[in-house]
């Protein structure tokens, strides 16, 4: 590939090289005094070879970078097509510099050193031809040295010199590494979106977002260039509504905030370039207007959309100040009723807009943007409690997200919840998976594999990060009314086979397979559980699988040894399906000499 690099490099120098001699021997020819250096038929064989020349190195260069994307298994330093035409084009700079130093010599010949015109028969000192005159006869014989080369050289250097410097970030991050950072970081505003990574989905490798998460960016230039996409925040509204601006200070969030102590070698809080408070009640202010509108206008809709990332950031610049001064405690985590307190004392009184049912419906909404920014301003003005009928609220309705990420938004919120008000919810719950509404199980069933990951998660940290979280499982009565779940699920959803989500076009899902997934999630590993796994898989219905190889390290050898009890004797089994299923869920640990009886 370096060969092929080289040769599409050189031919493409060549090419030009050939084009600009051929060019000053069509002009040189078209003076009648000078004298003529090449033939007709010369001139169009050097016009030919020109495009020879181009079209073989655009050859090589396609087939170059066909064989480096084919048969390349990694990205290695400058070995790249951008840094070995650029070393050959380099090289090709240093041989055209040797080419006009050395120049065109006399070799006998009498030539005016100003316009080269033939002063064989001439006489006198003076050319006929520009009417240079010379200091005597010797100065009709120097060594043609065309300027232009110089010129052309130095263009070429800078170009060569220029892709051998960006070859590491064109292996890195594709052609976009071309564009140094430098540049991307001054023209973030107008260059492309998709350069910048405004959108997570459209954004290209080696956008502005994903090199400053990068390690190759200094700190403190990153805190320099987060200083200045914070200046206009407070004061423009656009600025904050500017997607660009935002998914930056996003990525630069910490270092905006974070100098280094070098006593300490350890990065210590810096106050932003921004009032930390006043940006939190713009947020929520501009926020509670455009969730409450009736017809949002344009404004309010940019609101929306980039409001949640804005309101988190100044959110989590609050609670680093607060935590790093003491003012939080030594334990304090950002999701906590203390937190809560003090955002909701900055932020002031709240317009009673906040506690109606259509600002509830946006928790709910199928617009994720509006379900982020609604549970970040409930949750920030403390009123998050006086929404749990929206989360509960299980009708299907266009406008509406589906059942799970209902779930998925009342969970984010249980775990920060004091014990008295985790109790309800549960019981709530239980009151869903007795109903026999489908939707209401499907909830409470959602819900139940929820908080059972929670609760795996708590076991296997062994740790507990604050009071609340995972309050089922150390407090008498929750885990008393989580217990009763359990049990309402065994009797009332196992063996339930309505269709549980039949808003879904594919990956429809029965009752019946959430219970087993959620009984899964509670009680891992569990025999018990595997008994139901078995009698379902062997009835032929809708089986979830059950994830072994996700447990961690103290629970997982227990549950291999009672899977294998369990569904060890279906690997030969003569039902197709049952035979997929044991493939699909084997736990990767698991030979065959464990299977056999």
């Amino acid at each position: 590939m370096i060969l092929i690099w080289a040769i599409a490099a050189l031919m493409g120098c060549w090419s030009f090289s050939l084009f600009m001699r051929w060019l000053s021997e069509t002009l040189a020819n078209k003076r009648t005094h000078l004298q003529a250096r090449r033939s007709a038929r010369a001139q169009w064989l050097g016009f030919v070879l020109v495009f020879v020349c181009l079209g073989v190195a655009l050859f090589a260069g396609w087939m170059g970078l066909y064989i480096e994307k084919q048969y390349s298994w990694g990205k290695s330093g400058w070995i790249t097509p951008a840094g070995v035409i650029g070393g050959s084009v380099s090289l090709f700079a240093l041989l055209l510099i040797i080419w006009a130093t050395i120049g065109d010599r006399p070799r006998g010949r009498i030539r005016c050193p100003k316009c080269w015109y033939d002063m064989s028969a001439a006489v006198g000192l003076r050319c006929p031809e520009c009417g240079h005159e010379v200091k005597d006869q010797a100065g009709f014989s120097k060594s043609r040295r065309p300027r232009w080369a110089y010129f052309v050289a130095a263009l070429l250097l800078v170009a060569g010199t220029f892709g051998m410097s960006v070859s590491r970030d064109v292996a890195e991050y594709g052609p976009l590494g071309v564009v140094p950072t430098w540049v991307l970081m001054a023209g973030w505003e107008v260059l492309p979106d998709d350069w910048i990574g405004a959108d997570w989905d459209t954004s290209i490798d080696g956008c502005l977002r994903e090199r400053l998460s990068d390690d190759r960016i200094s700190r403190s230039r990153m805190r320099r260039f987060g200083n200045r996409l914070c200046a206009p925040l407070i004061d423009d509204l656009d600025a904050r509504t500017d997607p660009k601006r935002i998914i930056l200070l996003r990525v630069l969030n910490y270092d905006i905030t974070s100098v280094l102590d070098t006593s300490t070698d350890t990065y210590a809080w810096a106050d932003p370039p921004v009032d930390i408070e006043a940006l939190l009640r713009l947020t929520m202010v501009d926020a509670i207007d455009a969730l409450t509108a009736e017809n949002p206008t344009p404004a309010q809709s940019a609101t929306i959309d980039a409001y949640a990332d804005v309101s988190f950031i100044a959110a989590d610049w609050l609670f680093r100040r607060e935590s790093e001064s003491g003012q939080l405690g030594e334990d304090a985590v950002f999701f906590s009723p203390e937190f809560y307190a003090l955002t909701t004392e900055i932020i002031g009184v709240m317009p009673p807009e906040l506690h109606t049912e259509q600002f509830g419906r946006n928790l709910i909404h199928r617009s994720y943007a509006r379900q982020n920014l609604a549970w970040s301003v409930s949750t920030l003005t403390g009123v998050y409690d006086t929404h749990f009928d929206s989360y509960f609220n299980t009708e299907s309705n266009p406008e509406q997200t589906k059942l799970w990420n209902r779930v998925r938004n009342l969970m984010r919120i249980y775990p920060d919840l004091p014990y008295e008000e985790q109790v309800p919810i549960l019981k709530r719950l239980i009151d869903y998976a007795k109903s026999e509404s489908a939707s209401q199980r499907a909830f409470a069933l959602y819900a139940a594999e929820w908080l059972g990951s929670l609760n795996i998660f708590y076991t296997r940290s062994g740790t507990q990060s604050y009071r609340g979280t995972y309050a089922y499982s150390e407090n008498q009565e929750t885990s008393s009314a989580f217990e009763q779940l359990k049990l309402v699920i065994l009797d009332e959803a196992v063996g339930d086979h309505r269709v549980a989500n039949p808003d879904k076009v594919r990956n429809q899902r029965t009752i019946h397979h959430l219970a087993l997934s959620a009984l899964n999630a509670i009680s891992p590993g569990d025999t018990r559980i595997y008994t139901l796994f078995r009698n379902s898989l062997l009835a032929g219905n809708d089986t979830p699988t059950t994830n072994v190889d996700s447990l961690d390290d103290e629970l997982i050898q227990d549950a291999i040894e009672n899977w294998i009890e369990q569904f060890g004797d279906l690997r030969d089994h003569e039902s197709a399906s049952v035979r997929k299923w044991f493939e699909d869920n084997l736990p990767s640990s698991v030979d065959d000499d464990d299977l056999l009886p």
